[in-house]
């Protein structure tokens, strides 16, 4: 069967031209098996959160960064098939990703017990701001953190979540112009298209600069949480996912990669496709990741302790923790008074 590979295909037509070929069929047949494994290992994470995990918030920023896995893949899923969605698919996965690095930071806080927690434990903590991706600069000093520090990094991450709107918006409703008005819209849309990708990639590297800070800060006072699992695990979606369609893009504009026999001709459809096809099947090998230190966190016991200095250092750990009390300890995201310095932390002045 012969398809026309310059022309964007409806979904009827796309199945077609996967099962036209052995190797595009498998191909298919992988990505729905691997699609629906991420999606069980999510539900089978949800589960066991619900019943293992007892606290509300701690819960629910747990629950939203497993999301990351099944949320790229299905979206992936969805632009394989449905080529005309592919822009949509990846502006809902990008700005997920952005919400679960956000959740992070909150994540973070709750472990501390709260903003002035946080600050309280971190203030005599020197952070060197020689981090990734700025490890080059050897003329950056370290400085020790701070409540005005906290606000910059929290800042440093929300830029990624207005930014991205409007760089993944924007090229998106060109290149669907161009669809009905190619001779008009073609120019502009690959005019737009590289400089947005450069500002995606750098307003990327600025969120994943702030947090790293404040892991970097943390890892030390919270190493009994696991928490660099769920760090390594968003920060290995978010740099695998803008670093791989920065390179596919550059591979494509010079011509490296030009078509996709029987799926596409099309170099944006070809950008989608390869990216589409990589994210689904890395996603699954994340999810295993992610699922396996969540197991070893609730097996260590400390889901249900909080960072508190003011105690007996733990002899293990050698930091501080402290234990909320169980029956004052409800789905309502928050700690028990007694159980941390007297006070209780409010994570809206977060938001």
């Amino acid at each position: 069967m012969e398809f026309n590979l310059s022309r964007i295909p409806n979904s009827a037509e796309m199945f077609d031209r996967f099962r036209s070929e052995t190797w595009s069929f498998v191909v298919l047949i992988l990505v729905v098996l691997l699609t629906i494994f991420t999606v069980c290992l999510y539900i089978e994470a949800l589960v066991f959160l619900h019943r293992r995990f007892e606290f509300g918030s701690r819960r629910g920023y747990l629950i939203y960064i497993c999301g990351v896995f099944p949320v790229h893949s299905v979206t992936s899923f969805i632009g394989l098939c449905i080529p005309t969605a592919s822009f949509a698919c990846n502006f809902l996965a990008d700005m997920y990703i952005a919400m679960a690095l956000y959740a992070l930071l909150l994540l973070m806080t709750d472990l501390f017990g709260g903003l002035d927690e946080t600050v309280r434990a971190l203030s005599e903590t020197a952070i060197p701001l020689r981090q990734p991706p700025c490890c080059c600069c050897v003329c950056l000093p370290s400085v020790n953190f701070n409540k005005r520090m906290f606000h910059r990094i929290r800042v440093g991450m929300l830029q990624y979540i207005i930014v991205l709107p409007i760089v993944v918006l924007v090229p998106a409703l060109l290149w669907v112009d161009q669809l009905n008005q190619p001779s008009q819209s073609s120019g502009i849309y690959s005019t737009i298209e590289i400089p947005a990708t450069v500002i995606n990639a750098l307003s990327t590297l600025t969120a994943i600069y702030s947090i790293m800070l404040l892991f970097r800060a943390s890892r030390a006072p919270l190493r009994r949480f696991q928490l660099p699992g769920q760090f390594v695990s968003v920060q290995l979606v978010l740099v695998l996912v803008n670093f791989q369609r920065v390179i596919l893009t550059i591979l494509i504009r010079l011509n490296v990669v030009e078509c996709i026999q029987p799926l596409h001709c099309t170099s944006d459809l070809v950008l989608k496709t390869l990216l589409n096809l990589l994210i689904v099947f890395e996603m699954p090998l994340i999810m295993l990741g992610n699922r396996i230190t969540i197991q070893r966190w609730i097996r260590s016991g400390t889901n249900t302790q909080c960072f508190q200095p003011d105690v007996k250092a733990d002899a293990e750990g050698g930091k501080h923790i402290c234990l909320p009390d169980s029956e004052n300890n409800h789905n309502d995201g928050a700690f028990d008074n007694k159980a941390i310095s007297g006070t209780d932390p409010d994570l809206s002045t977060l938001v």
